[in-house]
């Protein structure tokens, strides 16, 4: 046999064989089985798929799709959920295992964040081997005290290797989302309806990298998003978080990518920016903003606002707040600094704008003693215990301004009865030890009683 028709017949063999094993590849079975596997590899949580329907060329669709919290977490409600979605998926690599999603579009899926009495999100414990090395407590056990945002975390358990994660490459499209906040240290519920995201995910030597975006439109900030907010506002740092009250509408845009194969490794890596807007709020309660209001002199305890923007990126483990900024009351405030994801901050702003606050008379007397017009200002620490600096001048400052202004005008009277032209003075035309000598001598001899 001549070797063109010995590699055209292995040729068509493999074609036979591709042909013969596509029904087999492209049955619902086959495909569901290999999706649930890949999630019992990865996750910590339960996944439960209702119909499952695959097209010849590929085309998937998935009806009544739920992802279960992780142990310790509400078990009456999913983490995700969604009743339908739509997409394609690559056959021929199903049969080494690996799964390829393309342009996955999940319509009104609903998810749900938990935070935990222990201070636990839900999310950090949804892959195995990721977040704390034992689960959070259940409802009827004891809860801890959450450890301080600057304290270091625990090292995993010598010998402990990450879960091994199979390949998956997807690409998908979330529409009219609809995510749910429950704060069980807070026992509040918040929703922030039709939230987008685009972005995907692969997992290559069992080591996880996503790239998103996110875009939250014209939602209503409340009490419960108080945790999640505070990484991007350092005047809702405090420890009792439960005195806070935010009110605005809230907009939210963001592009981020990570890669790392532990939560360590994943917050390092972050990277990305964005911009989140409060239109016609207000903060009350907040401990660093009370401190920084207090020390600029100001009785308010809260803050209303026309617009509160914020332009951030994510950078070596940190959120970098580069411009923060509040307009309204006839206030423009500047901060830029950051926040770890550990808790600690640094910032550096320009006080002066809060002057505006003060009545009129002191705001002048404060000004004047400025040294360079601006109120040097910082807020450092940790957003659970805040350290407020301002550059006020003190009384022995304001004193020292006024008992200057006074001989300032006290010398330009004494210039003026000399007729002495303050416009056209030069130095060293005037004596003006002599011209206060005389001054003197002239008092003196009207205090000095007639000899005569």
């Amino acid at each position: 046999m001549s070797k063109p028709v010995k590699w055209i017949g292995i040729v068509l063999i493999l074609i036979i064989a591709l042909v013969a094993a596509l029904p087999l590849i492209a049955s619902s079975g086959f495909v569901r089985g290999k999706i649930e596997s890949a999630a019992n590899q990865t996750l910590a949580s339960e996944l439960t798929i209702g119909d499952l329907s695959v097209g010849y060329g590929g085309d998937l669709s998935i009806d009544r799709f739920r992802i279960t919290n992780p142990p310790g977490f509400a078990a009456d409600r999913p983490f995700v959920a969604f009743e339908k979605s739509a997409g394609g998926i690559s056959l021929l690599p199903l049969l080494s295992g690996k799964i390829q999603l393309k342009e996955w579009k999940l319509e009104k899926p609903e998810v749900t964040v938990i935070r935990s009495q222990s201070g636990e999100f839900n999310f950090a414990h949804l892959v195995k081997g990721s977040g704390a090395q034992s689960a959070p407590p259940s409802s009827g056990e004891p809860k801890p005290s959450p450890p301080s945002p600057s304290e270091p975390k625990p090292s995993p358990a010598p010998g402990q290797r990450p879960p091994e994660l199979p390949p998956i490459e997807a690409r998908l499209v979330v529409t009219d989302g609809n995510l749910v906040y429950v704060d069980e240290k807070l026992g509040t519920r918040s929703v922030i309806p039709k939230f987008e995201v685009t972005g995907g995910l692969d997992v290559e030597n069992s080591v996880p990298s996503f790239e998103a975006k996110v875009k939250i439109d014209d939602a209503h900030s409340e009490q419960g998003f108080l945790p999640l907010l505070r990484m991007f506002l350092p005047m809702l740092a405090g420890a009792n978080l439960e005195a806070v009250k935010l009110s605005g509408g809230l907009d939210f845009d963001a592009e981020f990518s990570a890669r790392g194969a532990d939560a360590a490794s994943l917050k390092k890596s972050l990277s990305g920016k964005g911009h989140l807007n409060l239109e016609k709020g207000s903060i009350e309660g907040a401990q660093g903003l009370a401190d920084l209001l207090a020390k600029a002199g100001v009785a308010e305890k809260g803050l209303s606002f026309d617009l509160l923007t914020v332009q951030f990126r994510f950078q070596d483990g940190r959120v970098y707040n580069d411009d923060i900024r509040i307009d309204g009351k006839e206030l423009d405030l500047g901060l830029k600094g950051w926040t770890s994801f550990e808790g600690e901050m640094e910032y550096a702003f320009d006080g002066t704008p809060l002057l505006n606050l003060l009545p009129k008379d002191a705001r002048e007397r404060v000004t004047a003693a400025l040294p360079d017009g601006k109120l040097a200002g910082a807020i450092r620490g940790t957003v659970s215990a805040p350290d407020v600096k301002l550059e006020m001048p003190d009384a022995e400052q304001l004193a020292k301004k006024a008992a200057t202004d006074l001989i300032k005008k006290e010398g330009g009277d004494i210039l003026k009865e000399n007729g002495v032209d303050l416009d056209k003075l030069k130095k060293g035309d005037v004596d003006l030890g002599g011209l206060l000598g005389e001054k003197k001598k002239k008092k003196d001899e009207k205090k000095k009683p007639d000899d005569q």
